[in-house]
């Protein structure tokens, strides 16, 4: 699915930050043709090394015509799920239209076509909580607590009685937690008998909103030239729905497509298209108690969470280019295709945030937590950083050529070969910063490398590897009808694909790295820290969604390592292969079909071989060093926490195979059966 490749009207509308995810799904009432291809073997084909998704819309006429739907969904056409108390409420409404048409007939021609979605979709979640008496303790005998704050700002939804287990599998009380949670802290007084925690089930109905519109054009003009241009506009409101309503939140997004594509024919045997697009996405998230931080509690299922007000933006410009050229058996075809590729993300407030867990109910009742990690700081300033902008930028460039020979009236041949070119990956900066990335440095041993490895910047705006990323990639096909009556055919072919890394995979894990950046993380199991060292509190601004307004640990102070990282602290970052390969897929197909006495037998085989796959993990640590070191990790290299590292070290096989008879009966009936066998095997499935 990661590898799969969509395109709408010829454009790809894949995401540009994450594999598999695409941006653009028109409604099935603005759909010409559909077609899905397993395998492409085609040059002028085949970015991603799955399976290649092309939809194509409808165009106007010279007739007017139109189209109106609606489909509703409730409560009384469904069911209660086997767990829920009740029936979850649940209403979908999608409604619209499409209408087409000349607007100069024979020449220019319009479709266009709104539809809305309304729905909201009920659920059952089930929780361990607090429960409303261990809450009415807490705020009436620690009215200045921060689990007060908490508890007032965001109760959880409680419907019907709780279930109460004197065995402490659906409910705990205080002397149950105290013996099964362990904690450093003296526990609170609060009576052993009051029930803290219990299981509920509560309904969750989330709404879940959406609009597309679509218009195309068609100009058709001098000779067989031909002008589109089509565009897509959508919106979403999508509710993430948490058990504690003050959490819930709607997330909006939208997605604009614009194509323009240029026919032009120079002779009957001689043509070129020349396509333009511009994809634009956007995306945000809110942040609704600004001055609270972030915080989990060992055992209660959900934790006290937000993340944001942050936003981001992404930006696709494509461009395609196809000469396509027939010389007496041979049709040839000669393009290119660029992608400038923008990801935009400021993720400042939801980085900044701080982050505290405890270890039982019993300590977030009293505010002694076990771990903080965060806000982020500016190591410059020791204060909080202000300019977490993540900015990458991604160039694809691919030129090809393609020959579709037809041999004889018998044989076909598809010869062809495509050059993928991915620059440098990408282009990392924070605001205007270049992104430091951990490098491994000079050793014997990887382990050695990584003992002598620190934090570097890869030329001056931040390239993720320092090797340009190119390969070539041949394709080859054939088509033979091996007796020249139309009744066997053998089909097969062979090619390589170079699959694109998606830039969330690796940035993800960089966007606070040193030396510019540091995320403190407190531990009270670390040999001297105290309660003291916390700075568990509230923020001090409702500006930015309060989140660049919580204090740092008292005391901490960051001086930069020779090596890129802070003196003191063992601080987690993330790096990538500086001479990363571009993962390399070897396909091959090969079918036979044969028709006999109106029987048509089918047998496919499909199979994969997959090296140089991106592969990221935490390298800085070595077996034993737990064990050696009383439960503490030294790691490879003291100076590192976790450092998540990039590689092209993965490698999957697959094997596909399938069997078919199917026969066509009188009266247009047809009885099909099909043999499926599958088998895969990775390093790793992400």
């Amino acid at each position: 699915q990661e590898m799969n490749e969509y395109q709408v009207d010829g454009v790809t509308v894949n995401s540009n930050s994450r594999d598999g995810v695409v941006n653009i799904d028109p409604e099935p009432d603005t759909v010409a043709e559909m077609k899905v291809t397993a395998s492409s073997f085609q040059a002028d084909k085949g970015v991603q090394s799955g399976a290649l998704i092309e939809t194509f819309t409808k165009s106007g006429t010279n007739k007017f015509h139109g189209s109106l739907s609606e489909m509703h969904f409730d409560n009384a056409l469904a069911a209660r799920g086997e767990f829920g108390e009740v029936l979850p409420k649940t209403i979908r409404n999608d409604f619209g239209g499409t209408f087409g048409g000349p607007i100069f007939k024979d020449k220019t021609f319009f479709f266009g076509s709104l539809f809305w979605m309304r729905s909201i979709l009920g659920g059952t979640s089930g929780d361990m909580m607090e429960t409303q008496d261990f809450e009415n303790y807490v705020t009436t005998n620690f009215p200045n607590s921060m689990a007060t704050r908490f508890f007032q700002a965001a109760p959880p939804v409680r419907f019907g009685a709780p279930v109460y287990d004197p065995n402490g599998v659906n409910s705990m009380t205080v002397a149950q937690i105290e013996a099964n949670y362990s904690s450093p802290y003296t526990p609170p007084n609060i009576p052993g008998t009051m029930v803290a925690e219990a299981y509920e089930f509560v309904p969750t109905d989330a709404i879940n909103n959406g609009f597309q519109g679509h218009l195309r054009i068609d100009h058709n003009l001098r000779g067989d030239d031909k002008l589109l241009y089509s565009m897509f506009r959508n919106t979403t409101q999508g509710e993430n729905v948490d058990v504690r309503p003050t959490y819930s939140y709607i997330n909006p997004n939208s997605t604009l497509y614009n194509k323009v594509d240029y026919l032009h024919t120079f002779s009957p045997t001689l043509l070129n298209e020349l396509g333009l697009a511009y994809n634009r996405l956007t995306g945000s998230q809110p942040a609704k108690v600004p001055l609270l931080p972030n915080a989990g509690v060992a055992g209660l299922d959900d934790a006290f969470w937000q993340w944001g007000p942050s936003g981001w933006i992404q930006n696709n410009f494509i461009v395609h280019d196809s000469v396509t050229w027939t010389h007496r058996t041979h049709s040839f075809h000669f393009g290119v295709d660029v992608h400038r590729l923008q990801d935009m993300d400021n993720f400042t407030n939801g980085e900044d945030r701080p982050f505290f867990w405890f270890n039982n109910i019993l300590d977030f009742a009293a505010d002694q937590p076990s771990s903080q990690s965060g806000p982020v700081l500016d190591v410059q300033t020791d204060g909080v950083a202000h300019n977490l902008y993540q900015r990458v930028l991604m160039l694809y460039a691919a030129p090809y050529a393609q020959d579709d020979w037809k041999v004889n009236r018998r044989l076909t041949l598809n010869l062809g070969v495509r050059f993928d070119y991915y620059g440098h990956l990408s282009t990392v900066m924070n605001s205007q910063q270049p992104l430091a990335f951990f490098t491994p440095s000079a050793g014997s041993t990887w382990g050695e490398q990584i003992l002598n490895g620190g934090m570097k910047v890869r030329g001056s705006n931040g390239i993720a590897t320092d090797n340009a990323q190119y390969r070539f990639a041949p394709r080859f096909g054939f088509a033979w009808d091996v007796f020249g009556n139309g009744n066997t055919a053998i089909r097969g072919g062979y090619a390589e694909f170079s699959d694109k890394v998606g830039e969330y995979s690796y940035v993800n894990n960089m966007r606070t790295n040193p030396p510019n950046y540091a995320t403190p993380a407190i531990s009270i199991y670390t040999p001297g820290v105290t309660l003291a060292n916390f700075s568990y509190g509230i923020s001090s601004t409702t500006a930015n969604g309060g989140a660049q307004g919580f204090a740092p640990p008292p005391g901490v102070s960051y001086q930069v390592n020779p090596n890129g990282s802070l003196v003191g602290t063992q601080i987690s970052v993330g790096g990538i292969d500086p001479n990363l390969k571009p993962p390399l897929v070897h396909s091959w197909a090969l079918g036979i079909q044969h028709r006999i006495s109106g029987f048509m037998f089918e047998a496919t085989y499909m199979g994969t071989a997959s090296r140089d796959l991106y592969i990221q993990t935490d390298v800085n640590r070595f077996a034993g060093d737990m064990i050696i070191n009383n439960g503490y990790q030294t790691r490879l290299n003291p100076d590192f926490g976790a450092i998540t590292y990039g590689r092209s070290n993965g490698l999957a096989n697959s094997d596909l195979a399938a069997f078919s008879i199917s026969k066509h009966f009188t009266k247009g009936w047809t009885a099909h059966a099909i043999y499926t066998y599958g088998k895969l095997l990775d390093y790793t499935s992400s």
